[in-house]
């Protein structure tokens, strides 16, 4: 997670996001999560437009990772366990507010506009057929009879 939020990150943390999210948009034959960098959009989102989720995301991945702690037999993390065991612990939390954040975040992540941090080189867009082309043209009514054209903006992300 980004180091623009004021707010202390722990490294795991992130960690642990892009883990979630890589079991929700796994990498296959197309791209996933990992690929797509969902958790820099995650991490964006709720350092800017999604600030009022912030504090409720941070109480449920705390929560979440203590709960992960407590289930595994081995007492490890997240993103130290087996895909299996990501996924059966998944299940035990998948109606949780938590999980629910997590997943629209991810998607989110997947495929809106690489200018917000994820959907790296349109990676999610590929996977769905989407191109971010210019497929309009005017005039639509009186008040842009005058228009001369769309410029599309780039799919690098911002800085």
């Amino acid at each position: 997670m980004s180091t623009k939020c004021p707010q202390r990150r722990r490294p795991w943390d992130a960690a642990d996001v892009e883990a979630i999210a890589s079991q929700i948009m796994p990498s296959g034959a197309t791209p996933g999560a990992r690929e797509a960098h969902a958790v820099q959009f995650i991490d964006r989102a709720l350092a800017t437009f999604f600030a009022d989720w912030s504090a409720d995301f941070r109480a449920g991945l705390k929560d979440f990772q203590s709960g992960f702690a407590a289930a595994a037999p081995a007492g490890g993390t997240f993103t130290g366990a087996a895909a299996d065991a990501q996924i059966a612990y998944l299940k035990t939390v998948e109606t949780t507010p938590f999980f629910a954040s997590v997943r629209t975040l991810t998607l989110l992540g997947m495929f809106t506009s690489p200018k917000y941090g994820g959907n790296f080189q349109g990676s999610g867009w590929k996977m769905m057929g989407f191109a971010d082309q210019h497929a309009f043209t005017p005039p639509f009514g009186y008040y842009d009879r005058e228009y001369s054209g769309f410029v599309p903006y780039s799919t690098e992300k911002q800085a």
